[in-house]
């Protein structure tokens, strides 16, 4: 069956000999068993040629993936919940690889005025950080990416889409993001209680 929809899947020997070719199932395929028990199943069916080239039958190779497919599950599951997590944070979060702003909350463009991530996305991170404060924060980036350890906590202040000054505590932590490293940074503005 497919595992999503619970719709039977076409016999993959039958479409073997329609196609007279090899056949892959879907990845979403389930395979129930005698006992009910079901398994995540990747499979592939290939005709048998006799000496002639004739089709005289079909073999069906398929391998137990519940695991891997689980995983995939926990995998997905954690991806949105860590996406609510931080696009509803009272914190600002960005993400920067190569000092390239990828990735910036909603909280971190209302600490910056932005309207929208297009005015931070692809522009360096350094950028926002006041031009008095930027040998510290680039140290402290250096510093980050070459132990891979979490950056303490640091008063620093920004400058606004705006020219507005803010004062911000933040804090760096390595991570990875689409294969590379990466520095997430979490940050609040402290401009208030300043």
């Amino acid at each position: 069956i497919h595992a999503k929809t619970r719709e039977p899947v076409r016999d993959p020997a039958q479409t073997v000999l329609t196609r007279e070719e090899v056949v892959y199932l879907a990845s979403q395929s389930s395979l129930i068993a005698r006992d009910g028990t079901e398994y995540q199943i990747a499979d592939s069916a290939a005709p048998i040629r006799d000496a002639d080239g004739r089709i005289v039958g079909v073999v069906l190779v398929f391998s137990d993936v519940s695991e891997q497919y689980r995983l995939q599950r926990v995998v997905v599951e954690n991806e949105h919940r860590y996406r609510a997590l931080v696009e509803s944070s009272p914190v600002g979060v960005v993400v920067h690889q190569d000092g390239v702003l990828t990735y910036a909350n909603p909280m971190a463009l209302k600490i910056v005025g932005a309207q929208d991530p297009g005015e931070l996305l692809g522009r360096l991170a350094i950028d926002f950080v006041h031009p008095d404060d930027r040998d510290e924060a680039l140290k402290r980036a250096n510093a980050l990416l070459a132990e891979g350890v979490i950056a303490p906590m640091t008063e620093l202040r920004y400058v606004g889409v705006d020219g507005r000054v803010v004062d911000v505590q933040a804090q760096g932590i390595p991570v990875e993001a689409r294969g590379q490293r990466a520095v997430q940074v979490s940050v609040m503005d402290i401009s208030e209680r300043k």
